[in-house]
């Protein structure tokens, strides 16, 4: 089981309302690639709430419901997307469902779920309060312990200072046993003029730390640093890009559902989902790379987060 953790929203695309959150786009991903998902995620009684729930529910996406019934509002966040598609954000968060969510309410809804392997947070959920002090202690509460994903997924709207949140950020990773991120949160993390210095300290640093660390590269391909070797792979060829919004999140649930099927294929007891990790060779990462790669190239082609079937990556011809 992967579950997924913190915000669901929704994004104002030329006016239209698309469902979307990080967490959210990573589950419906994950899941509609073949993988048993959960998100939870605090969730209003609104209209725009309801209209979440029944994404979930359509996309065989799991849920907590005691944590689908707050009087608070749904948060948005208004996208305005540039001649090439990529899109910068502004959230309208404060005083929301999306961001109310306790430890209490992740433990109780853990304590539902006895077949927990991976956990992916990040993004807007573990930067605005309350909310984002609580995922990391409460994934700390499960038993036997998950897998660990983190994407920082890096919004300067909603980051008043980039030095304490890159301080944050290195204590999440920490706690992780993967991380993915971006070139472009490392440049806006660390600053661009000196792009290598900023990704070889993140990559000790993960080393460091035992954590496999992912970064994508856009139209530059993505690269997997494990603890004892580095895969480079190209992009897949994305024509007709409509947008790229969700494609990180694509990218994200595609390695998550690989590695739960690896998790399966190999028949390993649910105490042990970082043998998964440890059992990782250059091949097996290439490969997951590049299906991950091809689902978000996929993912460009509609309007807002729209990831691909499985039936759809198994077509893609692109490399």
């Amino acid at each position: 089981m992967i579950v997924c953790i913190g915000e669901s929203l929704i994004d104002v695309v030329d006016g239209e309302n698309h469902v979307g959150g990080c967490p959210l786009n990573v589950a419906l991903a994950a899941s509609r690639l073949g993988a048993s998902v959960a998100l939870f995620s605090k969730i209003s009684q609104d209209s725009m709430g309801r209209l979440i729930l029944e994404t979930l529910i359509d996309n065989c996406i799991m849920f907590d419901p005691p944590m689908c019934s707050s009087h608070l509002p749904t948060m948005k966040g208004h996208a305005v997307v540039d001649e090439n598609g990529c899109a910068s954000y502004k959230f309208d968060w404060e005083g929301s469902a999306t961001v109310s969510f306790t430890h209490k309410e992740l433990e109780n809804a853990f304590s539902v779920m006895t077949d927990i392997d991976f956990v992916m947070t990040g993004s807007l959920g573990t930067v605005l309060p309350p909310g984002c002090d609580e995922i990391f202690p409460a994934i700390s509460t499960i038993e036997p312990k998950p897998v660990v994903f983190y994407d920082p997924n890096v919004r300067p709207a909603v980051i008043a200072c980039m030095e304490d949140f890159g301080r944050k950020m290195l204590e999440y990773t920490a706690k992780s046993d993967i991380v993915k991120v971006s070139d472009d949160d490392l440049a806006l993390v660390y600053g661009s003029k000196d792009a290598y210095a900023a990704l070889n300290g993140f990559k000790v640093f993960c080393k460091d730390n035992n954590v496999h660390l992912i970064v994508t590269k856009g139209s530059k391909g993505s690269t997997w640093f494990a603890p004892s070797f580095t895969v480079d792979v190209p992009a897949a060829e994305a024509k007709d890009v409509v947008d790229t919004i969700g494609c990180g999140d694509t990218f994200d649930g595609a390695i998550l559902m690989q590695l739960q099927k690896m998790k399966d294929d190999m028949n390993l007891p649910s105490s042990t989902p970082r043998a998964v990790l440890d059992s990782l060779g250059p091949e097996d990462v290439r490969r997951m790379l590049v299906f991950a790669s091809k689902a978000s190239a996929l993912n460009c082609l509609e309007k807002g987060c729209n990831p691909p079937r499985l039936v759809d990556v198994m077509s893609c011809q692109t490399t």
